[in-house]
């Protein structure tokens, strides 16, 4: 081997996502004390923090990171839904802290229904499927596009394809606008899909 071996824990272990726990429905006025105290008692916690606003009142969620996922599962198994708190419209929620990669999958879930761009069915699906069905509305957007002038159709599509890739870099436009008649129209379609 041209490489020394390399020797580390799997990711979930690095980033203590088996360890850190999301709270959820805390009274906006709970301190990171006030969390730290209710948690303690189910093992040694290495970070404690309640969410804040710009403004700096709290979100009314934390994040608990235990030394183990022993502790983090009894603090679960504890008081998950067991106590309504102060100022919370709900029972407490107490649950293991999202990983990158699902926080990810979420935002882009959120996006992709704020476009209207996927079905809840191909959210399940995964990305492949998410692709697929933005290939056929591509597809689509051809076939009802075929009465615009060629530059114009391809600006569309290429809009429509970036959208698939990004949906953030995209201001959502309606493609049903995009009907141009004349120079301008087809100059403003390549301007909204950033040919020229």
């Amino acid at each position: 081997m041209n490489r020394p071996i390399q020797v580390k824990p799997a990711d979930s272990e690095s980033r203590g996502e088996d360890r850190k726990l999301f709270v959820g429905m805390l009274g906006k006025q709970q301190t990171d004390a006030d969390v730290r105290k209710m948690f303690e008692p189910f093992g040694s916690i290495e970070e404690c923090t309640v969410l804040r606003g710009p403004d700096g009142t709290s979100k009314g969620c934390a994040f608990v990171k235990f030394q183990s996922n022993a502790e983090a599962q009894a603090a679960i198994n504890a008081l998950h839904g067991s106590r309504t708190l102060p100022g919370a419209s709900s029972s407490l929620v107490v649950k293991f802290a999202d990983s990158e990669k699902e926080r990810g999958l979420r935002r882009m879930q959120q996006v992709a229904s704020q476009l209207g761009v996927i079905s809840p069915m191909t959210l399940h699906l995964g990305a492949y499927n998410a692709y697929t069905q933005a290939l056929m509305q591509q597809q689509a957007l051809v076939a009802q596009s075929a009465y615009l002038s060629p530059v114009a159709t391809v600006a569309a599509v290429q809009m429509q394809q970036l959208a698939a890739l990004n949906p953030s870099s995209i201001i959502a436009t309606p493609i049903a606008s995009l009907t141009p008649s004349s120079g301008n129209e087809a100059q403003r379609c390549l301007a909204l899909a950033g040919l020229n």
